[in-house]
């Protein structure tokens, strides 16, 4: 039999499993990221105001252009005449997503900027987990700002839905953050070898935020762009966020919820294999990390 001193230390010397170190290594990133954050105050001051900030002009505009608050033609198209409502929760899952998928995407080429690109790739993760580190900072971030915009919205739409209507809504959130990783890895790739790929990020990000209804109705969009809008997977994430805090949950909820789960792991099986796709080929010539 042995002492437990000696099983003790035999547990002890045990290797901590490979996902405890891709956790770690991805707990890691985040906290780097954060701390040359927090070297620059204006920077979180900035980002603790910009959430409204960001909110104010498209709320300015839709005011201004329907000359009030409440609109009938809305209320005919969406069944709610509410256009601050209707407006900012289109704007803060959009925002929310957005951030995050430009963040992520672009994290290598951040990298090297700083001069830590070829420190991380010889460090025992894998290379997936230096993206998904990069997209905690991000989340952990852009949550901060999330809730203080749905803070905002919650006190203009106070006694008017459900709570557990709102849980439901942070769902479409939840899976729609698995979508980005998918779509981030696939960028991420384009990243690596690009370089200053980050402009096909942005320009990727305006196209999908052309078929995404956003600010407005899909039926008030031109029929070419109503069925690329119906084929762009952040739409059912959006409609189903938005109808689940506005009219409630129902069948149709849930089925933007299934269609989104559906969409989101495809996509992130197709984005973990283009990057390593990617990774192998630019691997093979020499060029992975040509700066």
């Amino acid at each position: 039999m042995l002492s437990k001193k000696v099983k003790q230390k035999r547990q002890s010397n045990k290797k901590p499993s490979r996902m405890i170190n891709e956790i770690r290594g991805a707990w890691a990133l985040a906290e780097k990221r954060w701390r040359i954050e927090m070297r620059y105050p204006l920077s979180l001051l900035y980002f603790a105001v910009a959430p409204i900030l960001w909110l104010l002009p498209q709320l300015i505009y839709g005011s201004a252009l329907i000359g009030g608050r409440y609109s009938d033609t809305l209320e005919s198209l969406t069944g709610t005449s509410d256009v601050w409502v209707y407006t900012s929760l289109g704007l803060v899952f959009n925002m929310f997503i957005a951030i995050t998928l430009w963040s992520t995407a672009y994290g290598i080429r951040r990298e090297e900027w700083t001069g830590t690109f070829e420190i991380l790739y010889i460090t025992p993760i894998s290379r997936i987990t230096i993206i998904f580190g990069n997209a905690l900072k991000s989340l952990m971030h852009n949550s901060i700002g999330l809730f203080i915009q749905l803070g905002v919205i919650v006190y203009w739409y106070w006694g008017m839905f459900a709570w557990k209507d709102l849980v439901i809504s942070l769902l479409f959130l939840l899976v729609c953050i698995l979508l980005i990783q998918g779509l981030a890895m696939i960028l991420s790739g384009f990243v690596l070898w690009q370089k200053q790929g980050y402009r096909a990020v942005m320009f990727i990000q305006v196209l999908m935020e052309i078929v995404t209804p956003v600010t407005y109705p899909i039926v008030t969009m031109p029929t070419y762009l109503q069925y690329l809008a119906y084929a762009n997977p952040i739409t059912y994430g959006i409609e189903g966020f938005r109808n689940a805090i506005m009219f409630g949950t129902n069948w149709l909820t849930f089925l933007y919820l299934g269609i989104l789960l559906g969409l989101g792991i495809i996509v992130t099986i197709i984005g973990v294999k283009s990057f390593a796709s990617m990774e192998k080929i630019l691997r093979s010539k020499g060029t992975i990390g040509q700066y």
